[in-house]
Formats: structure tokens, C-alpha cells, sequence
């Protein structure tokens, strides 16, 4: 849905003898509601979703958990980092889109604000990378790996060094 807007305002336009580019070109009408639509589907749906959905995964586990245990405040850090870091990665470029739309495009901060749009919008799409990296960093399996590895990577350094000290001597 969020790409409505891209297939009405883009055109084409003559980047020089050979070159063409695809340009969004919005009226001064267009450009507030296409920022609110993008707001609305590209970020507050999902962010919704995202909230509810971790939030019923949670209780779901809390529910299954006996007292005690610390499962429960695993899965709610799990949910917590999850559901923050899209808001994080993902209003910046929502506010940058706002700040845009209301600084004249003569403003003296008009090419700070287009650098600035890069790097949140590489933010926005870091998220995708940000999340499988969350579950498995924060999930207990990933830590319990962890452990069994450095403890298997210090023995084989263990007898590597054992087994050159008995060659030497």
C-alpha cells in the first residue's frame, strides 16, 4: 500500500543526453497527504501490529511460566527490544519526512535535511537486519551456544598449547 503514492507522482524525467531518472514529483497539495498516508501504512499499522502481536506472544509465555522463573522477564526483554527498536529505527525517518515538507526547499537546511534523510532512511531498513540479530542475541539458546563455543574454542587453545609445550621439550 505504501507504494500507491510512488506509481501516481513518479515521473520521468531527462538526467542528461543518455540519462533518465524516476523522480517523485508531488504538488504542494499532494506532498501532506502522501506523507500522512506513508506515516499511517508505513509506519503506525506496523507499529501496531508489531506492539499487539509481541505483547499476546508475551502474555501467552508469562501465562505458560511458573512463578519464578525467568523465561518470562527473557521474553519480555525480547518484545521490549523488539518493539523499541522499530520505533527507534523507524519515526526518525517519519519526522524527517515532516521537517521536509515545512523547510522551504531554498532553506540553507534543506541540503542537511536531504543528508539527514539518508541516513534515517538507512536506518528504517537496518531494522530488518536489527531484528533476527535481537532474537538470537537475547534468546537463551544464543547464550547457552555462546558459552559451550567459548568454552570449546579455550580447550582446543588449551591443547594446542599443551601439545607444543610437549613437542618443544
Amino acid at each position: 500500500m505504501d507504494v500507491i503514492p510512488q506509481f501516481v507522482y513518479a515521473k520521468q524525467i531527462e538526467a542528461g543526453d543518455e540519462k533518465r531518472e524516476c523522480r517523485m514529483k508531488y504538488t504542494v497539495d499532494s506532498a501532506w497527504p502522501v506523507s500522512a498516508f506513508r506515516f499511517l501504512i508505513g509506519f503506525t499499522i506496523p507499529f501496531l501490529v508489531i506492539l499487539v502481536c509481541h505483547l499476546v506472544v508475551f502474555s501467552m509465555t508469562q501465562r505458560r511460566m511458573t512463578r519464578g522463573r525467568t523465561g518470562s522477564n527473557k521474553t519480555l526483554r525480547v518484545v521490549i527490544s523488539v518493539v523499541l527498536s522499530f520505533f527507534l529505527c523507524w519515526i526518525p525517518l517519519h519526522i524527517v519526512d515532516f521537517l521536509i515538507l515545512t523547510t522551504p526547499r531554498v532553506s540553507s537546511a534543506s541540503p542537511k535535511l536531504h543528508l539527514a534523510h539518508v541516513i534515517v532512511l538507512f536506518l528504517a531498513y537496518f531494522n530488518s537486519c536489527l531484528n533476527p540479530l535481537l532474537y538470537v542475541c537475547l534468546g537463551q539458546s544464543f547464550k547457552d551456544s555462546m558459552n559451550r563455543s567459548l568454552r570449546n574454542i579455550l580447550h582446543f587453545i588449551e591443547q594446542s598449547f599443551r601439545k607444543r609445550i610437549s613437542n618443544f621439550c
